[in-house]
């Protein structure tokens, strides 16, 4: 143990924790949240997280300015940089006892609010709104798992309002802008889709066909929205503007043995990884945690992953996530 802690010390350049903030040191116990800032001289940090009883962790980051986030299982993860990930969750963990939160930042001055917590049990209290606590985010499907009314709201305090004036117990915020209101929810188990929209964290936003369930806990008021008809499910995703010589496959567990072991690069964009993995002949091509860029000639022997995010404005078929590929077919 004391030469794991030596190794995590000597690679950690760390943003520094305020003072108050006291939870943030090797080998957390989770839940926990805390205030982060940048300093120049120590522009990226690494937590040590106890692996809880489920094997899965989600960490979010709010709060002004641009910080990068990612999850590993080997020391700390060197994915992060120029992720635009502000949200990350690890796939279950196979071997070890613990997991490594890596979370980097370029704004001077900036302070953010760090939560890492087991994936659907966040930290009590954290990020409330008034009339709502925040409970986690959940898989939703086209027969809902919050089935009473519906709306559209901008923010979870205004999907809160909107389902506390129906008498409902539960809101759920949705891909940005959906608002679902119900008595029950959790149905179909835990989700990692929940991620930030618009500059605001994932508990305002949910995900694609992923609830962030809030507890309505007192009657609201404010401007409600209306309640509008169940709208039509989106239809699949298209290929990223410029990508016209590969197939989106779909997203898939990574570790640091890789699952696609040909060359490595950088890339912005899906298509930029695509052009690099042709010009070296292979077959796939794979995003991950916004920059990353593998090829290979096989994927997916770890097996399939909902980890893969938007980031930078992108879709996840440009981004991946943290140790998840985003897999294309090259074209012929």
């Amino acid at each position: 143990m004391w030469i794991t802690r030596l190794c995590v010390i000597a690679v950690l350049l760390g943003l520094t924790v305020l003072p108050s903030a006291q939870a943030a040191q090797i080998a957390l116990d989770i839940p926990a949240t805390f205030a982060v800032r940048y300093e120049h001289a120590r522009p990226s940090q690494c937590y040590q997280v106890r692996r809880p009883a489920s094997g899965l962790v989600t960490a979010t980051i709010e709060g002004p300015g641009r910080w990068d986030l990612c999850i590993g299982t080997q020391m700390c993860p060197t994915d992060c940089f120029d992720s635009g990930m502000r949200t990350a969750s690890a796939e279950p963990l196979q071997d070890g006892d613990y997991y490594f939160v890596m979370l980097v930042s370029k704004d001077p001055g900036k302070t953010g609010t760090l939560s890492i917590f087991e994936t659907g049990k966040p930290v009590a209290g954290n990020a409330g709104v008034a009339g709502g606590n925040p409970i986690g985010c959940f898989v939703d499907k086209n027969q809902r798992d919050l089935d009473g009314a519906q709306s559209y709201a901008n923010d979870a305090a205004a999907c809160v309002a909107f389902c506390a004036s129906k008498g409902f117990r539960y809101a759920a915020k949705q891909a940005g802008t959906q608002c679902f209101c119900g008595n029950s929810y959790g149905r179909y188990g835990p989700s990692t889709a929940c991620v930030s929209c618009r500059g605001l964290p994932a508990p305002d936003c949910g995900g694609s066909y992923a609830n962030y369930v809030w507890e309505i806990t007192t009657a609201t008021t404010g401007t409600i929205p209306p309640t509008v008809p169940e709208p039509t499910p989106p239809p699949p995703s298209p290929a990223p503007a410029g990508v016209t010589d590969g197939h989106p496959i779909g997203c898939f567990v990574d570790r640091e043995q890789r699952d696609l072991t040909g060359a490595h690069s950088y890339a912005d964009n899906a298509g930029t990884c695509i052009a690099f993995c042709a010009s070296k002949g292979f077959k796939y091509a794979a995003k991950q945690a916004g920059t990353h860029c593998f090829c290979g000639d096989s994927y997916g022997r770890y097996g399939a992953s909902n980890a893969c995010v938007s980031c930078r404005g992108l879709p996840a078929s440009d981004c991946g996530g943290s140790y998840a590929n985003f897999v294309w077919e090259i074209g012929k």
